[in-house]
């Protein structure tokens, strides 16, 4: 669900500015760096309050797929 909502996130850049939080893994590394020019993206981990905050802070909607 995360992907696909990024995904169709991405078609309207000029309807949304999107930023994720995203482990920093390299598998995510790899697959998210394609992207680096559309999204920002946090490294963090959802356990973490202080990567969620940096997250969300600013945000008029937060979608939650975690």
């Amino acid at each position: 669900m995360g992907w696909a909502g990024l995904q169709e996130l991405i078609k309207y850049p000029e309807n949304y500015s999107v930023r994720i939080l995203a482990r920093p893994s390299k598998k995510n590394k790899n697959k998210l760096a394609t992207l680096a020019d559309k999204i920002d993206i946090v490294w963090g981990d959802l356990n973490c309050y202080d990567d969620v905050l940096r997250c969300v802070e600013g945000s008029d909607i937060v979608l939650h797929v975690g």
